[in-house]
């Protein structure tokens, strides 16, 4: 019986985490469209930048079909209502729901480049609990409603920044490191997870980073990164937020490793040990490691 059960709630896991697709692999662009296209009653499009053509087309014209369209972002073009964020904080956050049922969630924004030429992935999960945490920011951000500040699910947890504290969590995560932590960011300035990380690598933790060349403007370009395995993406531009720790643990969403990325932006991430998941970015953090064209350590 309890084989029976293990196999249903693993079926049923699989299904709340329909797919995961990474931009080395796929065209994101076909994926977002093709998702925007199966609304039928409501949709809500939240994003720094909502400008491709071919995204607001769609939207435009699942409108004219009667579907509710609410666009949130700090840039969005086009003839469609939008509501910008107010606050203090920059709207950081990528997400898109759809009839209150489906999520797709990650670190592309819904722009040309972010869909058609920088390093990106995006997930898709099939769940009214997690689109309801999600319409929460919406309305959070649309009508100062209090939103979800995290969310605990059985293949595992949103959190919301700035209601929660990005940096804590990602230090509690990375220190649970005995073996190995895989980075792969765009920006990444945060001087205490740097200190961390040269803690961990000091204590025999492989530490391996993928990021874009932004590092050698920040900061930290500064300090020592002896310790560190480090390759340098020159272009496309390397967007993702992600790491594994152990090749077990899963964080991914929109915030990048900085002040604001951790502690004022809207940001959603995400923490699973999900198998297939981990396992699936895994594969791109080491696809993007054994290309030739990536740059090695250089700052």
């Amino acid at each position: 019986m309890r084989k029976v059960l293990a196999s249903i709630l693993e079926l049923l896991l699989v299904s709340l985490i329909a797919s995961v697709h990474f931009s080395s692999l796929e065209d994101l662009k076909g994926v977002v469209s093709n998702f925007l296209k199966e609304a039928r009653s409501e949709i809500q499009v939240v994003a720094y930048g909502v400008s491709d053509r071919d995204v607001i087309a769609i939207l435009e014209d699942l409108e004219k079909m009667g579907v509710v369209v609410r666009v949130v972002g700090e840039k969005v073009s086009g003839g469609l209502e939008a509501y910008v964020d107010t606050a203090d904080s920059l709207l950081h956050a990528k997400y898109i729901v759809l009839d209150r049922k489906r999520v797709l969630f990650g670190s592309a924004n819904f722009t040309r480049n972010g869909l058609e030429r920088d390093l990106n992935a995006v997930m898709i999960f099939d769940s009214e609990k997690v689109s309801a945490f999600f319409s929460s920011v919406t309305e959070w951000l649309i009508k100062g409603v209090e939103p979800l500040h995290s969310l605990k699910t059985n293949f595992g947890t949103f959190l919301l920044i700035p209601f929660v504290d990005g940096e804590k969590e990602i230090s509690r995560i990375l220190k649970k490191a005995k073996k190995s932590v895989k980075l792969c960011y765009y920006a990444f300035s945060d001087e205490d997870i740097f200190a961390l990380l040269k803690y961990l690598s000091s204590s025999g933790v492989s530490v391996k980073m993928i990021l874009d060349d932004w590092i050698e403007s920040s900061r930290l370009s500064r300090l020592r990164w002896g310790g560190f395995d480090v390759k340098i993406v020159e272009n496309p531009l390397l967007h993702h937020k992600f790491l594994i720790v152990d090749d077990k643990i899963l964080v991914f969403g929109s915030a990048n490793l900085t002040e604001s990325g951790l502690h004022k932006n809207v940001e959603v991430i995400f923490e699973t040990q999900e198998k297939d998941v981990v396992r699936d970015f895994m594969e791109e953090f080491e696809r993007l490691w054994e290309n030739g064209t990536i740059q090695g350590f250089r700052i």
